[in-house]
């Protein structure tokens, strides 16, 4: 990592029941620091922004904003999905309804608006939903079977992503994720993302994260110098028992 910046934050989403989102903003030696395991931590001066929010899934209509305007949510967090059918398929679906993808987009707009309306700030965090997986695989573990396929899917994926930040920027929305527990494609293909945060960043003007998995993603990404946020899927185990 390098200090371009003054700070990095580093975002961790905990899910009890609804899918918190917490982003804990430390200055640049603490984080260093943290990563190194130098054993230093933070002082309360040096946690300088804390962000309320909740992801949420299905239907988004006055009814639940309001309600979660009671709780004093400050974001919400909206998940646009694509498919492929497994692991290692070359191609991507942005999963049509209604109308087609046209639609789906005008679907994703009216709720960032209607969120908006409500004061909430936005951030949008696309996922890849893995259709038929049988072989017990999941997003972490896509990859495609060779290069060709790499390329199909690469192209696929960069499409897909870019048109969410377009949707994004188009919006407002404050914060754009570029992916989500990409495991094997993140460690293995760095040059890929760190190209897909440029092409992001000529259309998008807001915040940048990825979010990595809690388990053997985050601790060994090398990119994260190029985002504005670290972001950890933090689904660590509080307990080793099985029945704590």
């Amino acid at each position: 990592m390098n200090k371009k910046s003054f700070q990095k934050v580093l975002s961790v989403w905990l899910s009890l029941g609804v899918l918190t989102l917490l982003v804990i903003s430390f200055k640049w030696n603490s984080l260093s620091a943290f990563f190194k395991k130098e054993n230093k931590v933070p002082k309360l001066n040096e946690i300088i922004e804390k962000q309320k929010g909740a992801h949420v899934f299905g239907l988004l209509d006055t009814i639940n904003l309001a309600h979660l305007r009671k709780y004093n949510l400050e974001w919400i967090t909206l998940v646009p999905f694509a498919g492929q059918k497994y692991h290692n398929s070359s191609s991507i679906s942005y999963r049509k309804r209604r109308g087609g993808e046209q639609d789906r987009d005008s679907i994703l707009q009216n709720q960032i608006t209607l969120a908006r309306q409500f004061g909430f700030k936005v951030f949008l965090k696309p996922h890849i939903w893995i259709l038929d997986p049988s072989d017990g695989k999941w997003r972490s573990d896509i990859f495609p079977n060779n290069d060709q396929e790499w390329e199909l899917w690469k192209t696929g994926y960069t499409s897909f992503i870019l048109n969410q930040a377009k949707i994004a920027e188009k919006t407002n929305t404050e914060m754009f994720c570029i992916g989500t527990e990409l495991t094997r494609l993140t460690l293995e293909k760095p040059e890929y993302w760190r190209a897909l945060i440029k092409e992001v960043r000529s259309v998008y003007s807001g915040k940048i994260t990825y979010a990595a998995n809690w388990y053997e993603e985050y601790e060994n990404i090398n990119f994260w110098n190029e985002l504005d946020y670290i972001g950890v899927q933090a689904y660590f185990p509080l307990v080793k028992n099985e029945n704590p």
